[in-house]
This record gives structure tokens, C-alpha cells and sequence, in this order.
């Protein structure tokens, strides 16, 4: 008995719905393997229809697997972030750094010493401040000039607003001092060298400053309430180009300086005592900070220092 594919039953295998070999030439009876095939393929397209409609109902736009992609990569970063900074915040031999349980805030107009000499455990129980990097020496630095900010305790307070604080000492340039912070996540760089063979009102200035700018990624509502805008006219001979004048660096938005933050950080390391920081970049001497600047100077005794004042 001979036995013949249809062109309709090839078809349907290429489409993924198959018929098993059905005799088409039995004497004396319709072709009933035609009407088996059409039949077969009818039901490929009522199955394949339906299962298109469903899908079409249960899809999720682009939109939506866009964010979804987002979401993710979102996540990764942050989880890789957190892997980084639990890795490098360690002791020399990869362990973590150990972690005493910070103590109360100094009281105010208290200038903390550290009699123990150990300086990164009081920095760490006195104002809750990790260092990573540098030496002995320059940990007891970074103590004084916070021993000396920290007789406000509402400057404390705003500092380590949502935990601790950690200072990254990177590098050995002698000719260079710089300092980079990430405000809101508490993170402060400090290049070594020339920062820490500085007069030490000059690296307290330098480093107060930086913690400014933690302040402000901390405490957004306080930041935002600075009539930064206001005191360039009533302290008009304090400000340059939207700048608090004693500050160095005006490269402006091509370098991500932004003059109300800067004015705002510059303003927290003035408060404490007059300096002169003329010979750095384009800065301008301010001789008499309370008397030259008061509205700035009374806004940043009031709300950052807690009516506490160095002078």
C-alpha cells in the first residue's frame, strides 16, 4: 500500500505541529488524510491564536521591564558598593577595623583629650570617626581638630547624623594637600603629604571644612534653610561670584563645585577661628569672620554650633 506526505502536513511540521504519515490514496474512499491535515492545521491556528491572545494580555510593557533592568542594576551597585567598603575598612591584615561603642557626645565647651594616646579608639568612642590609612601621628591630628569642633555638641550631633563617620588617608605627596568627601554616605579623603605637615590650624580648616559637607549630605533640611542667597547682599563684602570669599576652589559646574555648599562647609571651618587662607587658589582673606560676615556668622552659631563660639 503506498503512502504520501501532503504539502500541508511538511508545512505543519515546520511549524512545530506534527501529524503522524496518514494513507491518502485508500481505493474506493475520500481522501480522508486530507481532511485530517486541514483539520490539524485548523487546530494549530485556534491553539496558536489563543495562546497569542493570553500573552498579549500578560505582557508587561517595555516601560516596565526598563525599570525592572534599572531595579536591578541599582542593586548590584549598591551590593557591590557595600562589599568595597566592608573589605577596605580593615586593619592591615584584611580584618575589620574593631568597633567600640561610641560614647556620649562631649559636653558643651569640653575640649576632649585622649589620655590613653590611642587616638583612633577615642576618635572612635568620642565622635564616632574611623581612619583607614596613615600614621600614628596623623590619626592624633585628625583627633585634635575634631576634639576642637566637638566642644559644640550640636556639631557633633549633625556630624554623625545616621551613623558613623570614616576618613580614608590616601597616597604620600608632599606637595599636595587635598580633600574629597561623600556628604551623605559619611566619607571623607584626605591625600597625605602636604595635609599633614601643615600647621595644624591649617589642617583643621582644611578638614573641618570636609566635614561640612557631610553635615549637609546628612542633615538636608538644615542645608536647605541656609539663606545662602539672602547673605550675598547682607554680607556682601563676604561673598564673591555666590562664594564665601575665603574659599579656595571656584572651578565652578565643570568640576562639580557647587558655591552654596561650598559657602556652607566653608562657613563651618570659619566659625571656629580666624584664618587666613589667602595663599591657596582664590581665596580672599576674611581678617575678622564674627564682625566681617555677622548674619552668616550668627546663622552657623545658631544652627550648626548650638550657640557655642570658638572666638
Amino acid at each position: 500500500m503506498a503512502m504520501e506526505t501532503t504539502d500541508d502536513q511538511q508545512q505543519s511540521q515546520g511549524g512545530g505541529f506534527s501529524l503522524p504519515n496518514i494513507p491518502t490514496n485508500i481505493p474506493g474512499m475520500p481522501k480522508v488524510g486530507d481532511v485530517l491535515q486541514k483539520g490539524g492545521k485548523k487546530v494549530e491556528q485556534v491553539i496558536a491564536q489563543g495562546a497569542k491572545k493570553l500573552l498579549q494580555k500578560a505582557a508587561f510593557t517595555p516601560e516596565f521591564w526598563i525599570g525592572v533592568g534599572i531595579a536591578i542594576v541599582i542593586l548590584i551597585v549598591i551590593a557591590l558598593f557595600l562589599i568595597i567598603i566592608t573589605t577596605i575598612v580593615g586593619g592591615s591584615n584584611g580584618n575589620p577595623l574593631p568597633s567600640p561603642e561610641p560614647g556620649p557626645p562631649p559636653t558643651q565647651g569640653q575640649l576632649l583629650t585622649c589620655p590613653s594616646g590611642d587616638y583612633a579608639t577615642c576618635l572612635k568612642q568620642d565622635f564616632n570617626i574611623s581612619v583607614l590609612g596613615g600614621t600614628s601621628n596623623d590619626i592624633m591630628r585628625i583627633f585634635q581638630a575634631f576634639a576642637f569642633a566637638g566642644q559644640s555638641k550640636q556639631y557633633v550631633s549633625l556630624l554623625t547624623a545616621n551613623g558613623p563617620l570614616r576618613i580614608f588617608i590616601l597616597g604620600y605627596d608632599p606637595k599636595v594637600c587635598s580633600g574629597l568627601t561623600i556628604g551623605i554616605l559619611g566619607i571623607i579623603k584626605i591625600s597625605n603629604g602636604a595635609c599633614f605637615t601643615m600647621p595644624i590650624d591649617s589642617f583643621r580648616h582644611l578638614i573641618i571644612h570636609e566635614s561640612g559637607h557631610v553635615i549637609v549630605g546628612r542633615n538636608p533640611r538644615l542645608y536647605q534653610s541656609f539663606p545662602w542667597t539672602q547673605y550675598q547682599t547682607t554680607d556682601s563684602s563676604c561673598y564673591d561670584h555666590g562664594y564665601l570669599k575665603s574659599y579656595a576652589l571656584r572651578c565652578g559646574s565643570s568640576c562639580g563645585i557647587r558655591p552654596k555648599a561650598e559657602s556652607f562647609a566653608e562657613s563651618v571651618s570659619d566659625s571656629l577661628t580666624e584664618y587666613d587662607n589667602s595663599k591657596f587658589g582664590s581665596a580672599q582673606p576674611i581678617p575678622d569672620f564674627p564682625a566681617d560676615c555677622p548674619a552668616t556668622y550668627n546663622w552657623f552659631k545658631d544652627n550648626v554650633f548650638g550657640g557655642f563660639t570658638f572666638f
